[in-house]
């Protein structure tokens, strides 16, 4: 669909189309509520409001408490709060002629999602030492919330089992003030429709505001109990250096426990569009479109930080210093990293100002035709030429000193694609309720470039600008769908092949990835992985079983393989993506690049985040009852199969299935609804990434003494994203004039 849609249709589009103003009046009121603080509401009002002109309005109230409570207190887990109003306005001064605007405002609150911190378990990193412990992943399935329980009482620390009895009773200890994502979000469209001869001629023009910003738990699971390693005896050996003195040969640590308030980056995005079209006849032979489009997005980020809140524990400098230690010669490393965090405010930035800023413009020309050769075969096909330029700059402030009011470091980088995109497309109808499909297009999505502040190891910091190419995708889709003679039965399967050329992927990195020097913190750069082959069938059947009971059913197979030769650069570290003959410790950076180079590969694989089976199944009674009221019931099972957290296919998120239930009475007026969601309470992880705890401690459940090195600095885990649980509600409804069915 990219040809007619442009590149953020890359691999399809989904069009959703809002009510349009009544001529007549009209009201709808809707009310809900449910378990786990489930409530909200909706109002809408349209009819005429002058001669020609006709209007809509409608707000929207929806608030849920979360399906997890919080031991720390706060508020519970993973719920939100959204308030919207929405306006339409509708003139039509004649019939060849119309004009259609409207406007959208909405305030989320989204509480910080119901996540889990589970540590690295696998992949020791080759370095120069294999003695030393870095775990770079996690391997296995992974557990829901009850089982890693069982892992955590396994372990025996008190902090361990409290995150275990919390994580067994369905609740998840994260500070207070981690309140979430607050989000404000306006957008404003414009039709014009205008009939000229030979066909319309259509103008849409777009608008759109984005402000966001986030509180959220750094420690996901840990609540305040996340440790932090220090030297309690230290020794200047130069300006700002400092050594940790051993004490009878051992390193004098203590630790200290904390919660961690990431304050997140704040962003706002405002996106303008403009397309001209026209259109010709829809009742000839050969119908066909022709248009221009234009689109300018503007980003601002502001860089915010990391606040600790056991702001009263923190030992005083400089004779107590957080690690880690370098153990060779026992340079203290870690002090600049955390103890800006122990502080009212922690290391963000006072002044809020930008350290990324992003613009792109882009316009393109396109056109489209079907053309009925016949009766039965009709074939369609799409061009698109689009120029996309993007220009990006990334800014390091001071901090410390609010004086200086020149960044301590910027950079920017820009470049400009062009894109030829196309679709050719046949339906043949085989018989009167039988139609035949194919389809191939060819899809493209402009590179960009990554303009990233960054702070290495030793203190030092700058801003590295990684670019990435454009994506290419060569799309191909046969299928049959139809209907029997009675209409009981209607079939739709289709199968489909897509080529995907240097596929755009995020890659965490723990060194520069142009100079090798360790970040400080990991650091994510998109990078073109390589190619993959995604194969896939996909059926779709509605059967009305009897004249009140229907049933609609639904899977795909998709098989989407990493092609051969496709390698990542990041895991060149882990050992069972190493050679065999490259499994010996890695002491010398050139000696080794033989060995990264031929590291990483994952040919083969399935790609992230990719299911091999889906399913659903719908099934749905209604009848009548009295008058015009009827009883209906619906069951929707839907199933999504096992999927893989990386590329490295180490990790797996399990399958899951959820059962939602509806149950009510309406009328063209008035319905009223009981509903179940997730009603068997299927808890698997449903998403997932890798990151990593931001301390400089492994042993996050305090099995063993204290201790620091920079092989702790940060440890690897996974943040794990749990469902929403089991629901219950009633919601009811009451409609007036227009707006009744």
């Amino acid at each position: 669909q990219s040809a007619l849609y442009g590149r953020n249709a890359f691999s399809g589009a989904i069009n959703y189309v809002t009510r349009m103003p009544s001529d007549s009046l009209g009201l709808k009121v809707e009310a809900t509520g449910g378990s786990d603080g489930r409530k909200g509401g909706q109002a809408a009002i349209g009819g005429p409001l002058a001669q020609q002109l006709s209007g809509r309005m409608s707000l929207l109230y929806d608030e849920f408490d979360g399906s997890y409570d919080n031991p720390l207190g706060g508020q519970d887990i993973g719920g939100y709060r959204y308030r919207s109003v929405q306006g339409k306005l509708h003139w039509a001064p004649a019939d060849s002629f119309s004009v259609t605007g409207a406007l959208y405002y909405s305030n989320d609150e989204i509480d910080d999602s119901a996540t889990t911190a589970y540590p690295a378990n696998c992949e020791n990193r080759v370095d120069a030492d294999l003695g030393a412990q870095r775990l770079l992943d996690f391997c296995g399935r992974i557990p829901s919330m009850d089982h890693y329980a069982d892992t955590l009482r396994g372990i025996g620390t008190p902090s361990a089992l409290y995150v275990a009895d919390a994580l067994s009773d369905e609740a998840i200890p994260k500070i207070a003030s981690a309140l979430g994502e607050d989000r404000d979000l306006v957008r404003g469209q414009l039709t014009i429709n205008w009939e000229v001869a030979g066909g319309t001629l259509t103008a849409l023009s777009g608008y759109s505001n984005t402000e966001q910003k986030a509180l959220v738990d750094g420690n996901r699971s840990l609540g305040t109990g996340l440790p932090f390693v220090y030297c309690t005896d230290t020794m200047e050996i130069g300006p700002g250096a400092y050594i940790c003195n051993r004490v009878g040969g051992e390193f004098p640590f203590d630790r200290l426990t904390s919660g961690v308030l990431q304050l997140q980056q704040e962003s706002e995005t405002r996106e303008i569009s403009q397309e001209i079209r026209f259109s010709s006849r829809q009742d000839q032979a050969l119908r066909w479109s022709t248009g221009v489009y234009w689109y300018d997005v503007n980003r601002d980020v502001r860089e915010r930080g990391a606040e600790a809140t056991n702001l009263l524990g923190v030992p005083a400098f400089p004779d107590n210093q957080f690690g880690p230690v370098v153990t060779s010669f026992p340079v203290i490393i870690g002090e600049a990293a955390f103890r800006d965090w122990f502080r009212p405010g922690g290391n963000a930035d006072p002044l809020e100002r930008h350290i990324q800023e992003f613009r792109d413009d882009s316009w393109s020309v396109f056109a489209a035709a079907d053309l009925d050769m016949n009766e039965d075969l009709t074939l369609d096909a799409q061009l698109r030429y689009g120029h996309e330029s993007k220009k990006a700059r990334g800014f390091e402030w001071d901090k410390h000193d609010l004086s200086v009011v020149d960044p301590l470091h910027s950079d920017e980088a820009r470049d400009s694609w062009d894109a030829l995109t196309w679709r050719l497309g046949a339906k043949y109808h085989v018989s009167p309720n039988w139609m035949t499909y194919a389809s191939v297009s060819r899809g493209k999505k402009s590179g960009g470039f990554d303009v990233t502040p960054v702070t290495y190891a030793d203190t030092t910091s700058g801003i590295i600008i990684k670019s990435f190419g454009a994506e290419k995708l060569l799309a191909t889709e046969w299928g049959i769908k139809g209907r029997t003679p009675d209409g009981r039965l209607a079939v739709d399967v289709s199968a489909y092949y897509n080529d995907w050329k240097d596929v755009v992927i995020p890659e965490v990195y723990e060194n520069d990835p142009f100079t090798g020097q360790a970040f400080q913190t990991p650091t994510a750069f998109n990078g073109n992985l390589g190619s993959a082959t995604i194969i896939g069938l996909e059926a779709v059947a509605n059967v009305q079983l009897t004249d009140e009971l229907s049933m609609r059913l639904s899977g795909s197979y998709t098989d989407a393989t990493w092609d051969s030769g496709t390698r990542v650069e990041t895991l060149a570290d882990f050992p069972s993506f190493r050679p065999a003959d490259c499994q010996g410790a890695a002491s010398n950076p050139t000696a080794d690049a033989p060995c990264r180079a031929r590291s990483g590969d994952i040919s083969g694989n399935t790609m992230l985040r990719q299911p091999k089976w889906q399913g659903s199944a719908g099934l749905e009674y209604r009848r009548m009852l009295v008058g015009n009221w009827s009883l209906y019931g619906r069951t929707d099972l839907s199933y999504q199969g096992k999927v893989y957290a990386g590329n490295n296919n180490l990790s797996w998120l399990p399958e899951h299935t959820y059962v939602n239930v509806k149950l009510g009475i309406e009328s063209g007026r008035y319905s009223v609804e009981l509903w179940g969601r997730n009603i068997f309470n299927d808890d698997a992880p449903v998403a997932v990434y890798r990151d990593v705890f931001f301390n400089n401690a492994t042993d996050v459940y305090q099995q063993a003494a204290p201790s620091s090195t920079p092989d702790d600095f940060f440890p690897w885990r996974l943040t794990v994203t749990h469902p929403r649980l089991a629901t219950w509600g009633l919601t009811a409804r009451v409609r007036f004039g227009s707006e009744e069915r």
